[in-house]
């Protein structure tokens, strides 16, 4: 039977992905609130299906839908269809006085996803059956994927490709998504070649195999003209489509003063997807007035689909007491409270994850310890603590606040504060004063830090060992001294520069891309100024052994449990983007290799340098280099037993996995929970890959929006610092230039921004292609080959300033104004004329 090109308010992500693995004995369980809030929404949906809503009626009148003001494929819109589009309006309050309110008309031509092709009654196609999907799999007519949207133009969609070295399919049009939403899994029909886009592939959606993202979205509502039984659901995000709201699901006084509520910001969740023009949903929350800090903050992590609830007492009770630590906890650990051990992190950090040691064996060789809080022991599994944990997954970072994965309660007691006795989970080498590597071994433990230091105490002493401020450390217990502590960060950061250069050696790859921080006013929350991080040498101390102690645990868990480990794989960047982005370099004169993650590393080296010159290369080299750059993501073997590999490109190594950050992350968890069977210390937990899939999907999935919602939170603080201090202007390097555009990588902030060549003051330009050297390097496997630009900028002569002729390309240096543009929620950028 085919689907019914329907997508009900019942239907999710889980149950659409039990579709495609075996029943198994364990499932990823929703907690007990997510199912609540469920129920809610099937409830409102009965009782949309039970309204008797004459849609052809609706459809017949002027209203928000753009069905009258179609452009037909490879035309303009005549003048008739011109007059009916400015019928098709809105009507939205703009306060223009103290008590004055003008009713403006506003066009949502921009908002509205129209297809190229006609449809019978304006509906998507009817998705393939299971079995269709299957045999097309088997036979290769189908292909498989996880579908990507342009942000800037939603008619564009991508899905990578599994033929090496060949480029994205392409899904040119709304009609060819049949309604899948970023991240879906999707099932793919490739077009003829006579339908392809320049040699680029082209492809349409028949059938979605994980339906990933939640259906939901943030944005506005407005009322519809000559409508009183829909309203219409404006998201944020441009992927999403139109949302019909109807009147059972609005606000109280939306029927009354519409104007009032179109200032607020909504969650809205769809439920019905049948139309083209735009589906059928529910309005599931009301998140408050734009523009307000807390609101917008609170709306990326709505639009990013992240729970921040905090914990209620229904699951609370779950945690044990864990003001003294209980006798029965301390069986079977190894007793370290008498050893130097200590942490080092991040100067406002609370949440400690993780401690070091290191002692000298009356041999000569180095006893080195990583030791992990032991979050496991306390979240007992299958509790509904565990799977509130489970589901949030990760910890958010936002630039005004953290909200934490665990209970706060939970996180203190495990957080591995100095002078208090803590459960840990430790991993010990034995090592030459070389680095080499002659035993591992793993142990619970219970243990007492001595200090909690900064990366900048310890920075203090790899800098100046004999002459650093010992008064400005924290204090320092348990019978040590100063000088023990430095004894011990002399001797892992010896070893630590060994570990780094010799994971270079063997071929590892850093790509250092720009992250800033925000002080932030107190009363106010607004932010005074920003910063970016610099990485130190403390910094790689501490990354090389949490490196090591990760890789250490996925061989260990990987050789105990191969069916149901849990690990972390990053694959091969996509060849295609690879040889696109060589010879877009070559045509600037910048040779690069990359054949492989030790080649690309070396390239970046060559390239960069610590003048000024040398740092805009390097800056310009890495945004370019992450951009091919796959996502790396957890995975179990069990369910990937036919990949090639399960190691990791940028570590260059064959396993890897997280086992440092239990308090901030989810997997960590789960690998605590493997280690500890492989230890004998419980029984093997009863998963099977199918559920550890399960598991490590969720986290991928958490990691992402929690890594994006950062990323929004940050340009919203940086757009804010921008308008507050007013014409902001800043270097920026051109990392990319297209026939009507170029992006420029902003140095300071790492902001990239877009400038237009319609909107250069001053300037005519002039396009050039600028030839490929070599046809074999730039060519993907489909013979697509991607242009490279460069523009001609020619300012005339003024008054005080000669006339001047500028080269826009790669590498180039440009000073730009930064602006906010509250309405696109974006920062803009002008570019100014040259002085000389």
């Amino acid at each position: 039977m085919r689907n019914n090109c329907c997508i009900s308010s019942s239907d999710s992500s889980e149950v659409t992905l039990n579709k495609c693995v075996n029943k198994s004995m364990k499932r990823l369980e929703k907690p007990d609130a997510e199912l609540v809030k469920e129920e809610q929404i099937e409830s409102l949906s009965e009782k949309l299906e039970n309204m008797n809503v004459n849609d052809q009626a609706m459809s017949n009148s002027k209203n928000i839908d753009s069905s009258q003001r179609k452009v037909p494929d490879g035309g303009k819109r005549s003048r008739s269809r011109k007059k009916k589009a400015k019928e098709a309006k809105i009507t939205e309050g703009v306060a223009t006085g103290s008590n004055e309110t003008q009713i403006q008309k506003k066009r949502v031509r921009y908002r509205l996803r129209t297809p190229k092709k006609k449809v019978d009654s304006k509906g998507y196609p009817d998705y393939i059956t299971e079995e269709e999907v299957t045999q097309g799999l088997l036979d290769g007519s189908l292909v498989k994927g996880i579908i990507r949207i342009n942000q800037r133009n939603s008619r564009d969609a991508y899905v990578s490709s599994m033929i090496k070295g060949d480029t994205d399919y392409c899904i040119k049009s709304i009609l060819d998504q049949n309604r899948a939403l970023e991240g879906d899994e999707v099932i793919l029909r490739i077009k003829s070649e006579a339908e392809w886009d320049e040699g680029r592939k082209t492809a349409v959606v028949v059938y979605i195999s994980k339906m990933i993202h939640s259906r939901t979205s943030v944005g506005k509502l407005y009322p519809i003209t000559r409508n009183d039984n829909f309203a219409a659901f404006f998201p944020r995000d441009k992927r999403f489509p139109v949302v019909h709201i109807p009147s059972i699901s609005w606000p109280k006084t939306f029927k009354s003063d519409p104007q009032k509520s179109s200032k607020n910001l909504f969650v809205a969740k769809i439920t019905e997807w049948t139309n083209i023009e735009h589906a059928k949903g529910l309005i599931i929350e009301n998140i408050g007035i734009s523009g307000d800090l807390k609101v917008e903050n609170l709306a990326i992590l709505k639009g990013c689909g992240l729970d921040h609830e905090s914990f209620g007492n229904e699951v609370l009770k779950y945690l044990p007491k864990m003001d003294n630590l209980q006798a029965d906890w301390l069986e079977g650990r190894e007793d370290l409270r008498t050893e130097c051990i200590f942490s080092i992190d991040p100067l406002t950090a609370r949440d400690l994850d993780d401690a070091v040691s290191c002692k000298t064996l009356p041999d000569g060789n180095l006893e080195i310890g990583v030791h992990i809080a032991d979050v496991s022991h306390f979240l007992e599994e299958g509790t509904e603590l565990d799977k509130q944990v489970g589901w949030k997954a990760t910890t958010i970072y936002m630039v005004d606040h953290v909200y934490h994965m665990l209970p706060v309660e939970l996180c203190m007691g495990c957080s591995l504060l100095p002078a208090k006795d803590k459960l840990s989970f430790s991993v010990f080498w034995t090592m030459t004063p070389d680095g080499e590597i002659l035993t591992t071994r793993f142990a619970k433990t219970i243990m007492n830090s001595c200090v909690q230091l900064a990366y900048e105490h310890a920075q203090a002493i790899i800098d100046d060992p004999d002459n650093f401020d010992a008064s400005s450390f924290p204090k320092i217990t348990n019978g040590y001294s100063i000088a023990d502590v430095k004894d011990v960060v002399l001797k892992l950061y010896n070893i630590s520069k060994i570990l780094r250069r010799r994971r270079f050696e063997n071929g590892a790859l850093r790509i250092d891309q720009i992250k800033l921080s925000f002080n932030l006013d107190p009363e106010t929350g607004l932010p005074i100024d920003y910063f970016t991080h610099e990485l130190k040498e403390a910094n790689w101390l501490i990354e090389e052994f949490m490196l090591l102690a990760n890789i250490s645990v996925a061989e260990k868990i990987m050789d105990s449990f191969p069916d149901i480990s849990f690990l972390r794989l990053h694959e091969a960047p996509k060849e295609s983007m690879m040889k696109e982005l060589k010879a877009g370099l070559e045509s600037v004169g910048i040779h690069v290799d990359t054949s492989s993650a030790m080649s690309i590393q070396s390239s970046l080296k060559k390239y960069s340098s610590d003048d000024f010159l040398g740092k805009i290369r390097g800056a310009v080299l890495n945004h370019l280099f992450a951009k091919p750059m796959v996502r790396a993501r957890y995975f179990c073997p069990g369910i990937e037993k036919a990949a090639t590999s399960y190691g990791h490109f940028a570590l260059n190594i064959p396993l890897y996995t997280h086992f440092t950050s239990p308090i901030r992350r989810y997997a960590d968890i789960m690998v605590h929970r493997l280690l500890t069977a492989s230890l004998g210390l419980s029984k093997k937990p009863m998963w099977d890959p199918a559920f550890v899939g399960d598991v490590a999907q969720r986290c991928n999935i958490l990691k992402y929006n929690a890594k994006k919602a950062q990323e929004e939170s940050t340009k919203l603080y940086l757009g804010l610092f921008i308008t507050k201090r007013g014409p902001f202007i800043r270097n920026a390097a051109v990392v990319d230039v297209k026939e009507r555009t170029f992006d420029a990588l902003v140095l300071d902030s790492g902001e990239i921004v877009r400038i237009y060549t319609n909107e250069i003051e001053g300037a005519r330009f002039k396009l050039e292609e600028i030839p490929c050297l070599d046809l074999n390097t730039s060519k993907n496997a489909s013979g697509y080959q991607k242009k490279n630009w460069q523009m001609r900028l020619s300012y005339p002569p003024l008054k005080n300033l000669p006339g001047t002729e500028v080269v826009i390309e790669l590498f180039s240096l440009v000073q730009v104004e930064l602006t906010m543009c509250p309405k696109k929620r974006r920062i803009l950028a002008k570019l100014l004329r040259p002085i000389s």
